[in-house]
C-alpha cells in the first residue's frame, strides 16, 4: 500500500500471517539510509542503548502513541529522545557522535545537501567518553534504572524546548524555541521536526510517560506499564498519578526517593 501522505515515496508492506512484522520500504531516500547510520553506530557505543530502545517503542505501540500519521511519536522519535536523555545522565552514558566528527576534524559528508559526518572511530568515542566523565567513573544504571529515569525525565523534567542530540549553536533557532514542546530535531538538518506531534495529543502523551513512571516507581511491572490502552472513548486517557510539574526552571517535586528535580534547561 502506497502512504501518500509520507515526505518520501514509501510503500507499507504489511504480513498477512499474524505476528509478522510489518515494515515502510523506500528507494533512493539515501538521508533515511544516514540516519540509520547514525542509530546504528550509538547502538555500538554503549550494549543499553538497543534495549531501551526496543522496550519503548514496544510501550508506545502498545499505548497507541508510536503512530507518526495519527500525530503521535514515531519510532525514530522516540529513539532520539532516548538518545538525548542517555546524553543527558550524570555521567553521560552517550557523546554526540556529530559533535565528536566536528571537533575531531572528519571531512564533511554531504548526502542530498546535508552534512552526515558522525564520529565511527571506536578509539575517538573511548577518548571522548573519558573526557565526559568528570571523575573518571562510567555510568553503571541498570536498564531497569535508567528505564524508569527516562519515564520520569518525560513525564516531569522536560518541560518544553527542542529535544536535541547534537550541539545546536551553530544553526539559526526555531522562533518558538523558548515555548515548543516534543519538538525532535533532525540530527541531520537541524530545526526540522522528526515528531512533528499534533498538539491535540500534548496531554496524551504527557499522561502516558507519567502512567508509565507511576507503575514502574511504584514496584509496577513493564507488562502492566505496557497493557494496550482502551480503545478510543474508553478507559480514562489521563491515567496514572500527577506529580506537580514548573515551568521555566521551576523545581520539580516528586517521591520515590527523590526530593528535587530540576526540569530541563532547555
Amino acid at each position: 500500500l502506497p502512504r501518500i501522505g509520507a515526505q518520501m515515496p514509501i510503500v507499507r508492506w504489511s504480513p498477512r500471517r499474524e505476528g509478522g512484522i510489518a515494515c515502510d520500504i523506500s528507494v533512493n531516500n539515501a538521508l533515511a539510509v544516514a540516519n540509520s547510520r547514525l542509530l546504528a553506530q550509538y547502538v555500538q557505543v554503549d550494549s543499553r542503548v538497543r534495549p531501551l530502545g526496543l522496550c519503548i517503542k514496544f510501550w508506545a505501540s502498545q499505548r497507541n502513541i508510536n503512530d507518526r500519521s495519527q500525530g503521535t511519536l514515531s519510532s525514530f522519535a522516540l529513539t532520539l529522545m532516548l538518545i538525548h536523555f542517555l546524553q543527558r545522565r550524570t555521567p553521560p552514558i552517550l557523546p554526540s557522535l556529530q559533535d565528536l566528527a566536528v571537533t575531531r576534524g572528519y571531512p564533511p559528508l554531504f548526502i542530498q545537501g546535508a552534512d552526515c559526518r558522525s564520529c565511527s572511530r571506536p578509539s575517538d568515542v573511548t577518548a571522548a567518553m573519558k573526557q565526559l566523565r568528570a571523575n573518571g567513573v562510567a555510568n553503571s544504571e541498570s536498564l531497569d534504572s535508567l528505564l524508569q529515569e527516562f519515564f520520569l525525565y518525560f513525564a516531569h523534567e522536560y518541560q518544553r524546548g527542542t529535544l536535541a542530540i547534537r550541539s545546536r549553536a551553530s544553526f539559526v533557532q526555531r522562533l518558538d524555541e523558548a515555548d515548543c514542546y516534543l519538538v525532535v530535531d533532525n540530527p541531520f538538518e537541524p530545526g526540522k521536526d522528526v515528531a512533528n506531534v499534533e498538539v491535540r495529543h500534548y496531554t496524551r502523551l504527557r499522561e502516558e510517560f507519567r502512567r508509565a513512571w507511576s507503575i514502574l516507581s511504584s514496584s509496577g511491572s513493564f507488562a502492566s506499564a505496557c497493557e494496550p490502552a482502551a480503545p478510543p472513548g474508553q478507559g480514562d486517557p489521563l491515567s496514572g498519578a500527577a506529580r506537580p510539574f514548573g515551568f521555566g526552571g521551576a523545581k520539580v517535586m516528586c517521591s520515590q526517593d527523590r526530593s528535587t528535580h530540576q526540569s530541563a534547561d532547555m
